[in-house]
């Protein structure tokens, strides 16, 4: 464990090596040392524990909130009860609409039929998704129907979220022409810009032919110029009527910035000033009663976030969000990527039901609503009303994976959740392709419950 209270840019390195059988483990530290300089490496801890990896995860548990002060934040009601949302762009970043703010009432209808009440608001800029940012102004000729929108939602008693991306600057907005653009960008070791992408296209045919996609370019959180940026965006968001903004690539990769004029000294720093700047967004967004969430999830940063939208989990054995689950239980995540379509729609509703995630209905990838998916919108409708059903445990208690509970066989995938006065209850789901049969036993008070399901079937017990 890497035990940094100054947010050092690590590389945390797993090695197997195949010829003497063994693994070997390092903590990567990158000080970037002129001569003449010292340098103290940060605590690197090697704790040989009893137990599987739940040991080790109380360990960085213990650490996290008694060394290093990390506190779960204090969540609205709404949020301790949040089911998803559904994630739309309306403007792409070549202009074209999907949907229009004229739609947001329709378009809500739907979402609230099927047991959600937040609309997620993307390419609502008037350069559209993916360009012109952080030129963040609504075209003039749609800011009625986008206000008349956000007060239909409101008057259903339903929540807003719009987008706001955290890393990434177009060279053409008219902010970066103004405000001296280059001098946010990060630097790499060669002095080059970073650039990235984010046009949500495949490769065409004149992808095939040196044309890349739409670019934009990487802005530190080292800059004081850029985060002051961030607060106006939020403010202005805020004032539009949202109830809360998901910063976008808020928890991206570390990087190196050799940029001059940041904040940080050297460039293995360069994300070591982001947690104060994410309190002071919170904040920020705080003064008007609203939310704040990040795309991507980080430890160090989840103090501040109201929820989080993850880097996609896979169904396969190897993914394991139990982990971070189990060390951060107070976390509210989403299902990215599991809500695309209806390809295994059973395995991505259960997985998403079995680990208490919210449902990010992101519909051929944004341009879809629930009606275009009906089998996984009636199935998620169910899977909703289930949690609202055992709320003492989903919305009210903590994720303790399978703590507390033994299983007579191994046909279920199960987990266990713990109310806040104790109780006891596990969510279960038949992954054996068959009808079967199992008995869970509380191993606290010895009570037993047998439960037969379906292949694919779910359920809650209490114990």
């Amino acid at each position: 464990g890497s035990h940094d209270k100054e947010h050092h840019i690590i590389c945390q390195h797993v090695e197997r090596r195949a010829t003497d059988r063994t693994l070997r483990f390092a903590v990567c530290h990158y000080p970037f040392l002129e001569k003449g300089e010292s340098w103290t490496t940060p605590p690197v801890v090697y704790a040989l524990l009893e137990g599987d990896w739940h040991a080790g995860a109380r360990h960085y548990r213990r650490w996290m909130v008694e060394d290093y002060g990390w506190k779960a934040p204090e969540k609205p009601r709404w949020i301790k009860e949040f089911q998803g949302f559904l994630r739309v762009i309306f403007r792409t970043h070549s202009g074209e609409h999907n949907f229009h703010f004229s739609d947001i009432p329709r378009m809500f209808d739907e979402l609230q039929a099927a047991g959600l009440n937040t609309l997620f608001i993307l390419g609502w800029p008037r350069a559209g998704f993916a360009r012109m940012w952080p030129d963040y102004v609504v075209d003039p000729k749609e800011a009625d129907d986008l206000a008349r929108g956000i007060e239909y939602v409101h008057s259903r008693g339903g929540k807003v979220m719009l987008f706001v991306s955290y890393y990434l600057a177009d060279m053409a907005s008219q902010w970066y022409k103004e405000n001296g653009g280059e001098d946010v960008l990060v630097r790499d070791l060669w002095g080059n810009y970073g650039h990235y992408a984010e046009t949500y296209a495949a490769d065409g045919t004149y992808r095939m032919m040196l044309n890349n996609a739409y670019k934009q370019y990487c802005a530190c959180s080292g800059s004081d110029k850029w985060h002051a940026k961030m607060l106006e965006t939020a403010e202005f968001c805020m004032n539009l009527g949202a109830d809360g903004v998901l910063f976008d690539l808020g928890g991206t990769k570390p990087f190196f910035c050799t940029a001059e004029g940041h904040d940080h000294k050297k460039p293995n720093e360069a994300r070591a000033s982001k947690v104060r700047r994410w309190a002071e967004l919170r904040a920020k967004i705080k003064e008007f009663g609203g939310i704040i969430a990040e795309e991507h999830c980080i430890d160090i940063y989840t103090q501040y976030m109201d929820f989080v939208q993850p880097s996609p989990f896979t169904t396969k054995p190897n993914s394991m969000p139990e982990f971070f689950r189990y060390t951060f239980p107070e976390v509210v995540m989403t299902n990215r990527n599991m809500a695309l379509s209806e390809k295994d729609m059973l395995t991505h509703c259960n997985f998403t039901y079995l680990y208490g995630f919210a449902f990010d209905l992101s519909i051929f990838r944004c341009a879809g609503l629930p009606s275009d998916i009906p089998n996984y919108t009636a199935y998620m409708t169910k899977l909703v009303a289930l949690r609202k059903k055992y709320s003492d445990y989903f919305f009210d208690g903590r994720f303790v994976d399978e703590e507390g509970f033994t299983a007579s066989g191994d046909a279920f995938r199960h987990k266990s959740y713990r109310a806040a006065d104790g109780r006891l209850g596990v969510a279960v789901w038949n992954v054996s392709g068959e009808t079967c049969t199992q008995t869970y036993t509380n191993t606290e008070t010895g009570v037993e419950v047998s439960v037969t399901l379906g292949a694919d079937e779910v359920t809650f017990i209490e114990l």
